[in-house]
């Protein structure tokens, strides 16, 4: 099916050749061996071996091109036309409005800091949510619909509407404000009856400002999504319709998600990092190859849920949607809607994995580092198979690698089979393996990682039914967060700074190396050789920013392990419309780390009265 433009867009090609963007793809052992599972269940043995005649020559034409891809479009100051700029003073933000309303923060806080570079870290425009009140209006059709596991009455019965999303897409980009920050941006782009279509954010000589960016949960079409989306190729491509990215662009891979590189200032090859002004900004994508939740996350709360149905079954008690997450229960841990997992979508692997890692032995494995310890670049890069022993399990789990010829007999492992990573992902193998490499390869002074998911959030919280995470961000896969970081950790010279959004609060947030901090053993941070810093800036009107009502104390707001910058209290955070600044003194190799007031642009004042500003060397990464 050919794909539908953006409501009042026009298709934007061609591409620049000045900006730097390397993006991986290739075939993966996940879809080979997907594919080999529906060939040996469900088809017949004739033409299954046409198939698994096809699937060879297609592997093999994959191997044979290799991976990554990589393309370049390099922005780099050597070679750029006249108009294009030196970066230092790169803004980001994250969460626009659930409803129709202006967006004063574009023109009176945005535009006046004079950015070199936006990106956006997600919730560029809520896809999902109803346009009216549902508690106001029960009645109303978007209120109402038959609950599954994406979508449930009243307020999330639009998830994976891809016409409805559309039409948000389109208001968010023709909103005045943002018009109006598209010109200043990319000038002579921001009239809409001149160009419908947004600027390709990416092209210095469209957009000497750039503007990129990576979608989060609602800019995806579905609320705590992950990459079960249906059609999620087509939401992918309507957020790079609205960063104006061409038609040809590897990112609109139908295999692929957006994650991608660029890098500003770029030094000659052999520059010191001490000389360098270059800035490598990574884009990760944590929506399209994002496994379900772990089981443990949500197993309590599901298990209470579905017990209290059965019990008002017995009763006659009509039936209750339990807060909406009855349907979503039961595809979690009973058998999933799609029909692919009959013991529930919820992901085991973590699970079944840290079983095995327990048992007497396991620490000798040659395969312990890839199973069990996120801190080595081995964790979850071999594709494992575990099994458990004896008839009933009672001699525990046993694991090795996997083997083409497990498919032969796949009964019982093809759970294991059917993903090419053993852990619970966020980011997916191969974009793992991707991330890991292109930070070990920059020597760029400063490095940007940006996530729309949360990295550190609520640290050391536990909600009521004992999980560890609100349901959303990096927490809810420890092992993957912990591998993550400690990928940022290794990478080449210079210091990374986390770019983030999506809870509804500015704030700053520090990891040091070593032992004997609060949350050391809660992030096997003592293992990291440098610290990791966190700038999180989340929603840009009043329609998504907490204000004064949000709680802190008790709540998954409250800094319970220190992480906070700058020190003084457990609630340094600003409630209020903000955005992000990173602002870099390239004389005194100095960088500022900044959440912004939304309404004057000047640095923000949080709910202690602490200003939300750090400052660290560039050379030594500490802070000064």
């Amino acid at each position: 099916m050919e794909r539908q433009p953006l409501t009042g867009f026009d298709g934007v090609e061609g591409l620049d050749d000045e900006f730097s963007l390397v993006y991986p793809s290739a075939i993966s052992l996940k879809e080979r061996t997907q594919q080999q599972r529906y060939q040996k269940l469900f088809w017949g043995s004739v033409a299954g071996n046409v198939v698994a005649l096809v699937l060879a020559v297609v592997a093999l034409v994959f191997a044979l091109m290799g991976s990554p891809i990589k393309q370049h479009i390099d922005l780099d100051t050597r070679d750029q036309p006249s108009s294009a700029r030196e970066v230092s003073r790169v803004a980001f933000g994250s969460c626009s409005a659930y409803d129709v309303r202006p967006q004063p923060i574009w023109e009176n806080a945005i535009i006046p800091s004079a950015p070199d570079a936006w990106v956006w870290l997600g919730d560029f425009a809520y896809l999902d949510d109803t346009a009216v009140r549902c508690s106001a209006t029960p009645s109303a059709p978007e209120c109402n619909c038959t609950a599954t596991f994406m979508s449930y009455p009243p307020n999330q019965c639009l998830a994976g509407n891809l016409d409805i999303a559309r039409v948000r897409m389109a208001r968010q980009v023709n909103s005045p404000g943002y018009r109006a920050f598209l010109e200043y941006m990319c000038p002579g782009h921001g009239d809409k009856s001149q160009h419908p279509a947004p600027p390709q954010g990416s092209s210095p000589s469209v957009c000497p400002r750039p503007v990129l960016g990576v979608y989060d949960d609602h800019d995806w079409g579905w609320n705590n999504g992950n990459r079960r989306l249906p059609r999620k190729t087509e939401f992918k491509n309507l957020f790079l319709d609205a960063l104006g990215e061409p038609a040809s662009s590897p990112r609109r891979n139908a295999n692929n998600g957006i994650q991608t590189s660029y890098s500003f200032n770029q030094s000659p090859k052999g520059t010191p990092t001490s000389e360098s002004k270059q800035i490598d900004l990574f884009i990760t994508d944590g929506r399209f190859y994002r496994d379900p939740l772990p089981c443990q996350m949500r197993r309590k709360s599901c298990e209470a849920k579905l017990a209290k149905h059965a019990e008002d079954l017995a009763k006659g008690v009509p039936p209750n949607n339990y807060d909406g997450k009855l349907a979503w229960c039961k595809d979690f841990l009973v058998a999933d809607e799609q029909g692919v997992n009959p013991g529930g979508s919820c992901c085991f692997r973590d699970e079944q994995r840290a079983a095995w890692c327990e048992q007497d032995g396991s620490s000798s494995h040659p395969l312990f580092k890839a199973a069990c310890d996120p801190t080595t670049p081995e964790f979850g890069t071999v594709p494992l198979v575990m099994s458990q022993k004896g008839k009933s399990g009672e001699e525990g789990w046993e694991l090795r690698k996997a083997r083409a010829s497990d498919w032969d007999n796949p009964a019982g492992i093809w759970q294991w089979l059917e993903e090419d990573s053993p852990i619970c992902e966020m980011l997916g193998s191969q974009q793992r393996v991707w991330l890991e490499k292109q930070l070990a390869a920059s020597t760029a002074p400063l490095k940007l990682v940006a996530s729309g998911s949360v990295v550190f959030g609520s640290v050391g919280f536990k909600r009521p039914d004992g999980s560890v995470c609100g349901g959303d961000d990096w927490l809810c896969y420890q092992p993957a967060q912990t591998s993550f970081m400690h990928s940022l950790g290794r990478s080449g010279p210079g210091c990374v700074i986390i770019l983030t959004g999506d809870f509804h609060f500015g704030d700053i947030k520090q990891v040091l190396p070593g032992p004997g901090k609060p949350y050391s053993s809660l992030l096997a941070s003592d293992k990291l050789t440098r610290p990791i810093y966190q700038v999180m800036a989340s929603a840009l009107t009043n329609s998504t920013a907490m204000g004064p009502s949000a709680l802190c104390k008790g709540d998954f707001e409250e800094d319970l392990v220190g992480l906070r910058q700058p020190p003084g209290g457990d609630c340094t955070f600003f409630a209020g419309p903000n955005f992000g600044m990173v602002e870099v003194d390239w004389e005194s190799r100095r960088a500022k780390l900044q959440v912004r007031d939304g309404a004057t642009g000047d640095i923000a004042i949080a709910n202690d009265g602490l200003r939300l500003q750090i400052e660290i060397s560039l050379d030594t990464c500490q802070k000064i």
